[in-house]
């Protein structure tokens, strides 16, 4: 349990190390180089995901970082961010009155949180573990 609970304290940092990441890019790119503020997200995004993959792989889970777990993570990105989506859609067709839609953000960050780690614990990282046992 305690292994656990490294890993998801590890995990959340990284995620909000990558979170000022792409703020401070983002702001960058559009207020210091006038970069248009859509291409400016894409770029601090991509670049944020991208530190993010790696610093999980080798900090979060020990893990080999590879092309092979690269594709996984990007499939991982979609079906989280789709989930969040459909989290707020949701709230705000069937629980507005209760909340403002900050309320739809909280739950569908906490479900993408929830997704992206047991995702990236069981799925991405899962077989290339730098510290798993051998069996011997």
């Amino acid at each position: 349990m305690k292994h656990q609970a490294g890993q998801l304290s590890r995990f959340l940092m990284v995620g909000l190390l990558a979170f000022i990441l792409d703020g401070v890019v983002l702001s960058l790119l559009v207020y210091q180089f006038l970069v248009p503020p859509i291409f400016s997200r894409i770029i601090s995004c991509t670049l944020a995901l991208l530190v993010a993959f790696y610093l999980h792989g080798r900090f979060t889970f020990q893990a080999i970082v590879s092309i092979r777990s690269l594709v996984k993570y990007g499939g991982l990105q979609g079906v989280s961010a789709c989930l969040n989506v459909l989290a707020y859609s949701l709230w705000l067709g069937y629980g507005f009155s209760y909340g403002a839609p900050i309320v739809g953000l909280i739950i569908g960050s906490l479900l993408a949180t929830l997704c992206n780690f047991l995702g990236n614990k069981f799925y991405v990282f899962q077989d290339v573990q730098l510290n798993a046992p051998t069996g011997h």
